[in-house]
């Protein structure tokens, strides 16, 4: 079942029952052309009260940046968020690595926000505002960013988050979307190589890309069985 998420009526789950019917948010197909940082601090504060909601959908939202930041701070506290989807809100600084890193690695990528923007974040309830000793971490399985305009050093970012690291920090992630984005044979190597240690991820769509031959043999010879070595 999917709930539409219209930013222009008030949400209709007065009545607890609908804490346990609705499994998706989608702010999609309404009236909604941006989403702002306030708009997402009053949708971590629904999310928080309805904790069966496993799928959000915010597609062509012209999502910034500093969005995507506070949707990284909103992962790390709503465990039951798994699938997103932030298709076609592409942003210049292509800072949709924060989705895929530990929880402590964003907490303290918050504290790079220019001084200018900063001031307005800390207004937000929680915003900046967490013990990173006690912070959860993100158990996001499904990533969809397609449209997003996202370039070799923004999939190389991802691929550097999605390498093997030890736990509590492994990859999470089980299936990610980056279709019809500006991916060469370049980004096709840093996906090859996070391949190579993440035996996790079991989707990879990298259709509509400008991936040629030479980068599609990097990323098969990665998808072979074989015994780990030492550099490994």
């Amino acid at each position: 079942m999917c709930y539409g998420f219209n930013m222009h009526q008030r949400i209709k789950a007065s009545n607890p029952k609908f804490a346990t019917s609705i499994p998706t948010i989608q702010c999609s197909d309404f009236e909604i052309h941006e989403v702002s940082i306030c708009i997402l601090d009053a949708l971590n504060t629904t999310l928080q009260k309805y904790n069966t909601i496993t799928v959000l959908k915010l597609p062509s939202c012209q999502i910034n940046a500093y969005g995507i930041l506070l949707i990284a701070h909103m992962l790390t506290e709503l465990e039951c968020l798994n699938d997103l989807n932030l298709d076609d809100n592409p942003n210049p600084q292509e800072n949709y690595y924060l989705l895929c890193a530990p929880a402590k690695k964003c907490i303290a990528n918050f504290n790079k926000i220019p001084s200018n923007i900063l001031g307005h974040l800390k207004s937000i309830r929680g915003f900046l505002s967490l013990d990173v000793s006690t912070i959860n971490t993100i158990y996001l399985h499904y990533l969809s960013l397609r449209m997003c305009k996202l370039s070799d050093n923004g999939i190389q970012k991802i691929a550097n988050e999605l390498k093997y690291q030890d736990p509590p920090n492994e990859p999470k992630l089980i299936a990610l979307n980056v279709a019809d984005n500006d991916i060469t044979d370049i980004g096709a190597e840093y996906i090859a190589e996070m391949l190579r240690t993440n035996r996790s991820l079991q989707s990879v769509v990298l259709t509509g890309n400008k991936i040629q031959d030479d980068g599609a043999s990097l990323i098969l010879q990665e998808l072979v069985m074989y015994i780990f070595d030492s550099s490994d």
